[in-house]
């Protein structure tokens, strides 16, 4: 028998094997952007509801976007405020431990080991009646929507529930008393201007020319602006979003930064958009890898859409095949077939009878049975379209960097998130794994512009042996200097590492030689010294950082419209004049690709690339890849072959050496803050009562707990993926009945009954958190602390509050918002007066009113039924026929043409109709959908390919003459 529960967590305190949760009364998000870059400012506070019972440990897990660099942990509880510092991973937790065993308060941040965007957050000897205030600062490198060429930043506000869950998840955000604020400035550098500023995913205030801080008139330009979020409930249920335009934005630029602290440290931070054509290559095999779990239930049409576009616009020739997957996966043939017009029918008629019936989302055995069906001479392209909820993440990003490095980079692996709450560590991922790219899509957001452009990089040739040089140029500081001349070194060069017996060592060792007596008359027997010298977990091999530490180590692919950041961190050991420019290079067969990009200093030093380049390399080395893996020995040999046995340890100490030098938390490195003792109650007021024998609010030690299942909360209306045994489950119901709590029975529809873990998978054990302490709970909620058990659609739930301190369902509120923007281009304000000290708008704004968001602009419902409508008319061939269903969509019949004076090669053409047919979709494409242009071009090559084999020359005349008559028709 299997059950799922519905879960809702937030900061919470382990009482008797449950958790009570604490009341989160604010959040404050403040997110700076400039440029590509965001640095927020994240600020949550909880209370203690007791007056007299302190609480010996609270815990608080919180999700971050994949690959933000946390790099600030303040902790205030009650008066006192402890700053976190980055440490070695169980050097963190013991000085935790240890503090908090002494009475002091304490704090500790850590990733979670199962997902790069899940963190915790634990507080040690909360006073009663105290408030804790987290404050964490994270910076991260803002993503690039394809679809639109902006860039997106994501805040997510969940932990999605996903398959072989460990109870971390959470489903919204519910705030007691304050409310939550979110605020996101904008600044571009000079010369630039923003063009639109706006949220897919909520309704948000927007102003052009000031950021929220701004005071001054004269400060005021339009490189400058700011978002607010308006919201009229405390409530946020999926990740808030906001998309920047401006100008400049995509030209390639290059950053070097002066570290404040560390003497002559020095790093390189260089990014473009690539835009550029390579010849054709062989095709392809394209196999698509469909999440068809329960989670997927709402998310299929956007599935089905994405796939029609893709099959509609692969080329004639290719090999192509579909996977769905879930509990299992299933294939639409054996092996990928030749794509012609009876395979394309078999595949749409195949995708229309998709539903949300796979169970449980187990990826990995799906894209190993790709990889294992796979031609072998051909290069093979995978497509990930998934809502991205599954722990197990790192088996499957050793597949696939087992599969590229196998094949020699013929393999790549593109992935789209689909829907709120996807995980970006799984789909950002896979994409780095599989030297692909990734793109997200919200639940409401248009789908078929992403696609395309995936197509299209999936098309490109690949190119695996990209390289970057730096560029240094005289320093202008003395011309008397006869070594003052330009030189080049290639990063990639420092990876080849002059390695001796003396450049490895094991830390706490001597590397003088010592004499041993080959008779010692003193030796005992039971001398155990030769087995113990090497067996302690702390040794590990230290092997000196290379000169230039880029990352990633190896240049990714580049596509066109897709951006590329390359960092390199600058030891001292490098040239000490000043980088001009870098160099970067590919080549493929006779064809070479280059670009020069010049350096621009910051004038200030600062932390933030810094900080990014580490974080980047620290996930690449998390994730099986980064500089270890590809540096060599003074042979030529790799450093992970000579030194397989400790090349495991190696990774994580230099993980560690990176995190705590820069001091950016990761998975072998965490945050912790210790302040000093508490007072205790007989030392601060006599008059109050002895809390020491009291201990109903105090959490149970983090190991006493194991084995007992915690963790296990729903709140209403809201649902997730756990997989709960039976004895489980049974443990639950005791506890409950002997805590003597009424059971009442509900009904509710589960939306994710076919959700469900596979039938021989095997049993979850009790959700203990993987920070070492209890099941954890969610940053951003305030849950209902009940619990539901599901078996097909019969429900039984208890609804009594834990803490019945609070009301906790006056928190929670059902129901969405479309989200709204400010587009420069379409307005600017709507009240006289409102903009006072703003510089003269450019000539093309028209001033107006804030304007619904791009995704609400454009297409309606029904046009964009109409242009899906339209995409799936078209034949195999590239060809649209005059029919009933095309005559719908158009609005035109085959009558409106006679007598048009049309090209010869058309009025004697067999196919007559067909052709007019064909170029009244081109137009009509063209003309009504002009703005969804990405989602259509490749269909329209493909049909002008066929007009040119049918009629030669003629195509443009005869376009010409048919948009005539759609125009006369207002049709277009």
């Amino acid at each position: 028998m299997q059950f799922q529960s519905k879960s809702q967590s937030g900061c919470f305190v382990v009482v008797d094997g449950l958790p009570r949760y604490l009341p989160q009364v604010k959040i404050g998000i403040h997110t700076t952007i400039f440029d590509i870059t965001s640095r927020t400012h994240l600020t949550q506070q909880f209370v203690n509801p007791s007056q007299k019972d302190p609480i010996d440990e609270i815990s608080y897990v919180f999700p971050l976007y994949d690959g933000v660099s946390l790099i600030s942990f303040t902790c205030t509880v009650g008066d006192r405020v402890i700053n976190g510092v980055v440490k070695e991973r169980q050097q963190a937790r013991r000085e935790y431990s240890q503090a908090k065993e002494e009475g002091r308060v304490a704090g500790l941040v850590e990733q979670s080991f199962q997902a790069s965007d899940a963190f915790t957050t634990t507080i040690g000897n909360v006073p009663a009646g105290g408030k804790v205030v987290v404050d964490l600062v994270y910076i991260g490198e803002l993503k690039h929507d394809a679809g639109n060429d902006r860039v997106r930043l994501t805040i997510p506000t969940q932990i999605a529930p996903r398959y072989g869950s460990l109870g971390l998840e959470t489903r919204g955000t519910h705030i007691k008393d304050e409310g939550i604020s979110m605020i996101v400035d904008v600044e571009m550098p000079e010369g630039s201007f923003i063009e639109s500023l706006s949220s897919p995913s909520h309704p948000v205030d927007v102003s052009i020319g000031a950021l929220s801080t701004t005071k001054a008139a004269s400060d005021r330009s339009f490189n400058k602006a700011s978002a607010v979020l308006r919201q009229t409930r405390s409530t946020l249920d999926h990740d808030f979003v906001i998309e920047v335009s401006a100008k400049g934005l995509m030209e390639p630029t290059a950053y070097l930064e002066l570290h404040p602290t560390i003497p002559n440290q020095r790093a390189l931070m260089a990014t473009l958009v690539p835009k550029f054509n390579m010849p054709a290559s062989e095709l392809p095999e394209i196999v698509f890898l469909c999440d068809r779990s329960g989670s997927m239930n709402t998310r299929i049409s956007n599935l089905v859409v994405a796939l029609n576009t893709f099959l509609k616009s692969l080329p004639v020739g290719v090999k192509f095949n579909i996977y769905s997957f879930g509990s299992s996966y299933t294939s639409l043939w054996p092996r990928s077939q030749k794509y012609d017009e009876g395979t394309l029918t078999q595949a749409i008629a195949h995708i229309n009878t998709f539903r949300a019936d796979y169970g449980g989302t187990e990826i990995y055995q799906a894209m190993d049975g790709a990889f294992k069906n796979a031609y072998k001479d051909l290069n093979l392209e995978v497509f990930l379209l998934t809502d991205g909820q599954i722990w197990n993440q790192e088996a499957l990003f050793r597949l696939i960097n087992d599969q590229v490095a196998s094949t020699q980079g013929r393999v790549r692996v593109f992935s789209l998130g689909i829907g709120h709450g996807a995980s970006s560590a799984l789909v950002e991922g896979v994409a780095r794994a599989g030297n692909g790219f990734a793109q997200m899509v919200s639940d409401d957001e248009r789908i078929d512009n992403k696609v395309v452009r995936m197509l299209r990089g999936a098309l490109l040739p690949h190119i695996n042996e990209y390289t970057l040089e730096i560029k240094y140029g005289p320093s202008g500081d003395s011309l008397e200097e006869e070594d003052d001349f330009e030189f080049i070194e290639r990063v990639v060069d420092s990876l080849h590492l002059d390695i001796g017996s003396e450049k490895v060592i094991m830390p706490g060792k001597t590397t003088q030689q010592q004499a041993i007596s080959l008779f010692d008359p003193t030796m005992d027997v039971s001398d155990t010294n030769m087995i113990e010298s090497g067996s302690k977990d702390d040794e590990h091999l230290a092997v000196e950082a290379p000169r230039y530490l880029q990352t990633p180590t190896q240049i990714p692919q580049l596509y066109p419209f897709t951006r590329t950041t390359i960092y390199v961190l600058l030891s001292d050991a490098t040239p000490q004049k000043t980088p001009k420019s870098v160099l970067l290079k590919g080549a493929f067969q006779d064809t070479t690709l280059e670009l020069e990009i010049p350096i621009k200093q910051l004038p200030e030093k600062s932390t933030t690339i810094h900080q990014l380049a580490a974080r980047n390399e620290m996930k690449d080395l998390e994730e099986g890849r980064g500089w270890l893996s590809k540096a060599v020995d003074n042979d030529g040999k790799l450093l992970r072959d000579r030194l397989d046995s400790k090349f495991i340890e190696m990774v994580e100490q230099e993980a560690v050496r990176l995190g705590v030098q820069f001091q950016v938390a990761g998975k072998h490195c965490s945050f912790v803050a210790v302040g000093e003792p508490i007072p205790t109650v007989s030392e601060t007021s006599d008059n109050q009562p002895d809390t020491t024998q009291n201990n109903s609010l105090r959490t149970a030690h983090p190991r006493q707990n194991v084995g007992q299942p915690q963790g296990l909360r729903e709140n209403v209306g809201h649902s997730s993926n756990h997989a709960l045994t039976d004895y489980q489950m049974q443990i639950m119901l005791l506890e409950q009945q002997n805590k003597k709590r009424s059971m009442m029975a509900r009904q509710e529809p589960d939306h994710n009954a076919g959700n469900v873990p596979h039938q021989n998978a095997a049993p979850i054990a009790p959700p203990l958190n993987n920070f070492g302490g209890p099941a954890p709970a969610m940053m951003f909620t305030q849950p209902v602390a009940g619990f539901e058990m599901y078996e097909g659609l019969n429900t039984v739930g208890n609804t009594d509050d834990v803490l019945n301190d609070f009301d906790f369902d006056s928190f929670l509120h059902d129901g969405n918002e479309d989200g709204e923007s400010f587009n420069i281009k379409e307005a600017f304000a709507s009240t006289p007066g409102q903009n006072v000290g703003l510089p003269q708008a450019p000539a093309f704004v028209n001033k107006g009113g804030i304007q619904p968001s791009p995704n609400n602009q454009g297409l309606d419902t029904g046009g964009l039924s109409r242009l899906n409508s339209l995409v799936s008319l078209q034949t195999f061939a590239g060809s649209w026929i005059w029919n009933h269903n095309l005559e719908q969509v158009l609005g035109i019949s085959p009558d409106h043409f006679i007598g048009l004076h049309l090209p010869d090669s058309v009025a004697s053409h067999a196919q007559r109709d067909e052709i007019i047919a064909t170029a009244c979709a081109i137009a009509f494409l063209s003309k009504k959908f002009s703005a969804e242009k990405g989602s259509w071009e490749m269909l329209v090559e493909k049909a002008d390919r066929w007009l040119h084999v049918q009629i030669g020359g003629d195509v443009a005349i005869l376009i010409a003459a048919v948009e005539a008559v759609l125009v006369a028709n207002m049709l277009i």
